[in-house]
């Protein structure tokens, strides 16, 4: 029997991801090209992390022990490379992003 933890954090992991997605559609930030693309791919690999975790420790598939070990692997390759594209928005300043010009502030300044 697995924790009830593990699997409330995985739930919470994909939640998480799932509002990572939004991120980048925020009207008051700027952000580049890049910046949203790795938002996408990071909400896409947190969503489908933390449900094959949460099905696999539910018991809906089961693996041999090489298969599961490979899983694993994957798993916490997954996991690495989150962290890695996370770390690169942080020290791009990209994951707060800069806030847009307002349209007033623009046109007093021109005037």
């Amino acid at each position: 029997m697995v924790p009830k933890g593990i699997i409330f954090g995985n739930c919470v992991i994909m939640a998480g991801s799932a509002l990572l997605a939004f991120v980048p559609f925020d009207k008051t930030r700027v952000r580049t090209l890049w910046a949203k693309w790795i938002f996408g791919i990071l909400a896409l690999l947190g969503i489908v992390k933390g449900g094959v975790e949460v099905a696999w420790n539910l018991g809906w598939f089961v693996l041999s022990d090489d298969s599961g070990r490979r899983l694993h692997s994957c798993l916490s390759f997954a996991s690495g490379l989150v962290v890695g594209f996370l770390f690169s928005l942080i020290f791009s300043g990209q994951l707060i992003g800069s806030k847009r010009a307002s349209a007033e502030a623009t046109n007093d300044s021109t005037a």
